[in-house]
């Protein structure tokens, strides 16, 4: 959560949260000292708990009997003792208002139902080097990569398990409920699941799923074709044509980003130094084109990056120098 907030910015997901009485104690503070900044500031939190608690009487709404609200407002604004001549007059203004009021009540109340529905929109935001594990609802699980954005409704979502992931990449253990499937949107494509586990990767230029186990569906809006994915299946969208296409996965490193386990069998150290770079963000550099083509057999399982460095530079006898945060590798 953000620490500080400025002028034009306001704190919209700490107030739900002490409305709905999720705020830590952390959060807490940012708020207090957000609202002491400023009197207008607030002025604006006094009015977003009067629109949440006027938002929870929609509740009631069924019940909601506008004639007799309003003849019970106009009964109040209207009393006088004006004579018979003006009476005309009168029915002309009172028509007039009516009317006015109707408007005023209804955009108010469809900004209160509005206001009620956003306010159980959640929003999961990592970034770089950070990591998130998010137990949805339902108990499926979500772990976002660093640099991802993922949102869903927490009012809405036992009815419709939909959730947006707009950005980056997540890993999904969803949970099988064949009268409910989940779904998850990124821009124009929906990716349905049936009660499985699979990697979802936004790219500029595409967006790709690998199944780990159970069935995904992939689906581009308007057009009528659905791509079904089975384990170890990989599914690309090619953003500028919309085309979806399937093949057998190749990368058993897909998944290291979050279960920091990597398989090497004869790869290239560049291969190597990229998923390294992806899943620890740290840069490697190669004294020379050659060390770039040798090859690495290894199995890494939840190991530091100092470890896997180590045993690099053991295993083919190379110099490993820690410089900056990176590393240099060089002949000995």
């Amino acid at each position: 959560m953000k620490e500080n907030y400025t002028q034009d910015e306001i704190p919209y997901q700490l107030i739900l949260d002490e409305l709905n009485g999720n705020l830590s104690n952390h959060d807490r503070a940012i708020l207090e000292k957000w609202k002491a900044e400023a009197p207008e500031h607030m002025d604006i939190y006094q009015e977003i708990v009067e629109i949440s608690r006027n938002a929870e009487l929609l509740g009631e709404k069924k019940r909601l009997d506008t004639e007799k609200s309003w003849q019970k407002f106009s009964a109040l604004a209207f009393k006088d003792n004006e004579t018979p001549d003006h009476k005309v007059v009168k029915l002309k203004k009172v028509n007039y208002l009516r009317w006015s009021a109707a408007a005023v009540l209804l955009i108010g109340i469809l900004v209160a139902i509005n206001f009620w529905k956003n306010s159980g929109e959640q929003l999961v935001q990592t970034r770089k080097k950070e990591r998130y594990h998010l137990i949805l609802p339902d108990g499926s699980e979500v772990i976002l990569n660093q640099n991802s954005s993922l949102s869903y409704n927490k009012r809405d979502f036992s009815m419709s398990r939909k959730v947006k992931l707009s950005h980056g990449e997540a890993y999904f253990n969803v949970k099988h409920n064949p009268k409910n499937p989940f779904s998850i949107q990124t821009g124009d494509l929906r990716v349905m699941d049936l009660g499985t586990s699979f990697n979802l990767n936004i790219e500029p230029g595409s967006v790709t799923v690998i199944v780990n186990s159970g069935k995904v569906a992939m689906e581009y809006k308007g057009i009528k074709n659905r791509v079904m994915l089975d384990p170890q299946d990989k599914g690309v969208l090619d953003r500028a044509t919309k085309a979806i296409t399937k093949s057998k996965n190749e990368d058993i490193n897909y998944r290291s980003w979050y279960d920091k386990t990597l398989h090497y069998k004869q790869s290239p150290l560049e291969v190597v130094s990229r998923d390294l770079e992806k899943i620890y963000g740290t840069k490697i550099i190669f004294q020379n084109g050659e060390l770039r083509e040798r090859r690495l057999t290894a199995y890494f399982k939840q190991k530091s990056i100092e470890e896997i460095m180590q045993i690099i530079g053991t295993s083919l006898n190379l110099t490993v120098v820690n410089t900056n945060g990176g590393f240099t590798l060089t002949n000995p």
